[in-house]
């Protein structure tokens, strides 16, 4: 259901990111996929997903994980260009973190690719902040 989103969301990272363009769009769903599941396994997993019922397709998702040590992480998030600025995401996000907080996780966490710092303001929102910088060899 959320492929061709999640396929999208590569796309999107890869143009904007000036280094590790090829990990971000040759990486297949079913290895995102099997990473997130894997981590599920000693804690949880949630798909939230937004639906024009108009049309009938997603227009957006959330996929957020609890890992064994009650730490929640936002996996992907994602929503369709033309629906973005309706409260889709902001939704999408409430829920997740709704959830983290009703199963007290003790710290929440999400990864934005380098490139992508205009979605800092949107996160913002919701009390995440930059904290370090992770460098990595090419």
């Amino acid at each position: 259901m959320i492929i061709p989103l999640w396929e999208k969301l590569t796309v999107h990272q890869g143009e904007l990111a000036p280094y590790f363009r090829d990990y971000f769009v040759q990486r297949s769903f079913a290895e995102r996929k099997a990473e997130i599941l894997e981590k599920s396994k000693s804690g949880s997993l949630r798909l939230d997903m937004a639906r024009d019922s108009d049309i009938r397709q997603i227009v957006g998702y959330c996929v957020s994980t609890i890992n064994k040590n009650k730490q929640g992480r936002i996996e992907s998030i994602y929503v369709e260009p033309h629906y973005r600025r309706s409260g889709i995401g902001k939704n999408l996000m409430r829920r997740a973190l709704d959830w983290m907080n009703e199963s007290r996780v003790t710290g929440k966490t999400l990864y934005v690719v380098v490139g992508n710092e205009q979605v800092f303001s949107f996160y913002q929102h919701f009390g995440f902040h930059p904290k370090a910088v992770m460098l990595e060899q090419i």
